[in-house]
């Protein structure tokens, strides 16, 4: 008879373990559902109150102010617009980029920030379109400076509200320019004087850098790959 009586505990806490397994499992679930929008409310406990609701909700708040940290903390600019392209919010590299204060940076429309001669309506648009954009923006700060961004901008993050990424690339821009001058010159320079140079690299490194009067000189059509030992045959048979 005791026998009897330990099996019927062990069967009754088994029961009652598969069960509270079943309600913490349904439980997850509807807090899910509720933290991605499924759900919009739940039943009420005992004494009214919605406990999976504010569980729900105090997990989209944890969320909202991890991705609050990520955007104020950016090294590169970020926007939020509305479907007209007015900011709405812009976190703190973002106002030191277009050198406006966070207050009057807000409302702003991206045909206020542009460089005369950049037609933003027809890049909005197609923005709007394909949902996504990449490309470069002219900026004109407020002291008149001016100043080349590139920018990645995702359309309805949430409904209505797109995301811009800006990065500031005027220096390297301006470098870019600088060497594109400089190797000008120097190809100028050397067709003139008819020098070449080269660039030779270790054994196993990269392929050799010529410069075009050395191609003319040694008769190999410019823009050829050159690598150590053909550069050495080169200089053999020469």
């Amino acid at each position: 008879m005791q026998g009897d009586i330990v099996v019927n505990d062990d069967l009754d806490l088994r029961h009652r373990n598969e069960e509270l397994e079943r309600r913490l499992s349904v439980a997850e679930q509807m807090v899910l559902a509720l933290a991605s929008g499924q759900l919009d409310s739940v039943a009420a406990g005992e004494g009214g109150t919605p406990l999976l609701l504010r569980v729900a909700q105090a997990k989209l708040r944890e969320r909202e102010q991890i991705l609050r940290a990520i955007f104020d903390s950016a090294l590169d600019a970020m926007l939020l617009c509305d479907d007209r392209g007015r900011s709405v919010d812009a976190n703190p590299a973002a106002c030191k980029l277009f050198g406006l204060a966070y207050h009057s940076l807000l409302g702003r429309s991206i045909a206020e920030l542009a460089a005369p001669g950049y037609a933003p309506a027809v890049e909005w648009n197609a923005f709007l379109a394909q949902g996504s954009l990449r490309g470069d923006f002219p900026l004109l700060r407020p002291d008149g400076e001016r100043r080349e961004l590139e920018f990645s901008a995702v359309a309805n993050v949430i409904p209505g509200l797109h995301l811009s990424v800006l990065r500031d690339v005027t220096e390297r821009k301006q470098a870019d320019e600088e060497l594109r001058k400089s190797q000008y010159f120097l190809e100028a320079a050397q067709q003139v004087a008819q020098v070449g140079g080269w660039v030779v690299p270790l054994v196993d490194g990269p392929p050799c850098y010529w410069t075009q009067e050395t191609y003319r000189i040694a008769g190999v059509p410019n823009g050829s790959p050159v690598t150590f030992q053909s550069f050495l045959d080169l200089v053999q048979a020469g």
